[in-house]
């Protein structure tokens, strides 16, 4: 079951309750206007012409009652209030002409009187007695209450609700969506099984070839072989790296002025100074005559 069966539903639902509330008018208007025809005739309503006067007579009645609350209610709306007191002595007077004949119809019909027996016997006296009363003036109250209360409001209310039907499509179109798609990733799935059954028989016909050569341990005997090197679970962090030294600045002495020459930052033009004149050299003395023969 969907979501917009299930709102479905719910919508029916309230769309017969309006139905019942816009047919309850007639339906009261029926039964009291039978209860008038049968008080009319005297208890003897059949297909001659005293039953049919009594019959319109009492339907009249409660149509009577229904216009003229009617008015009353167009009239206050519209503010016209002193004009609406009129229709509104009328319709009470036909309320309570009614409310009478419902009460002896109540009382004198046989088939009332049956009815009121076999509940009096359950319920308290004062239960009784507000049964006796509130069945006789029910139909006529209800006829004008329901004139003087619209129910056009609840056709407005059912109108507004016809938003949730829009709401169930759109969840019933994700439904459908989804669901078509989990179908065929499941197809996917079937198809990609092929491709894992591939990867499992070249598994095992490496096996098998390893068991023909004599190797039955199936791959066990790598669980007991030493690991050559161990990783170690210590992150090595990289030296920072050194930036290279400035120079210290130049010394030099150009035509007798002492000056500081930084070394080249940028692309500068090189000055070529000419290196200063080494020392002359100091002569060689020469020994004597004297000396050489006395060995100095």
């Amino acid at each position: 079951m969907n979501t917009r069966t299930v709102v479905g539903v719910h919508l029916f639902r309230e769309r017969l309750d309006v139905l019942l509330a816009v047919l309850a008018p007639l339906i009261m208007m029926a039964e009291s206007g039978y209860a008038n025809a049968w008080i009319f005739a005297g208890g003897h309503l059949g297909v001659d012409f005293p039953s049919l006067m009594a019959w319109g007579r009492g339907i009249f009645l409660e149509a009577l009652i229904f216009a003229c609350y009617k008015l009353v209610r167009v009239f206050v709306l519209n503010k016209k209030y002193f004009i609406a007191v009129v229709p509104f002595i009328v319709g009470s007077v036909g309320m309570i002409v009614s409310a009478g004949c419902n009460l002896g119809w109540m009382s004198q019909s046989p088939e009332m009187q049956r009815a009121f027996a076999a509940v009096a016997a359950y319920l308290p006296g004062w239960m009784g007695q507000i049964f006796h009363i509130g069945l006789g003036l029910l139909f006529p109250v209800g006829v004008g209450v329901f004139a003087l209360f619209d129910v056009s409001h609840l056709i407005e209310e059912l109108v507004k609700a016809a938003h949730l039907d829009n709401k169930a499509v759109m969840v019933l179109r994700s439904e459908l969506h989804r669901t078509a798609f989990l179908k065929h990733q499941k197809q996917q799935i079937k198809e990609a099984s092929e491709q894992y059954a591939e990867i499992c028989r070249a598994d095992v016909d490496g096996m098998v070839d390893r068991a023909r050569k004599g190797d039955f341990t199936f791959g066990a005997e790598e669980l007991t072989q030493p690991l050559t090197s161990t990783p170690s679970s210590v992150t090595r962090i990289n030296p920072p790296v050194a930036f290279p030294a400035i120079p210290a600045p130049q010394t030099s002495y150009i035509n007798g002025q002492y000056t500081t020459n930084f070394p080249p930052t940028g692309t500068t033009q090189q000055l070529n100074i000419p290196p200063a004149p080494l020392p002359a050299a100091a002569p060689v003395k020469r020994k004597g005559l004297g000396s050489w023969l006395a060995g100095n």
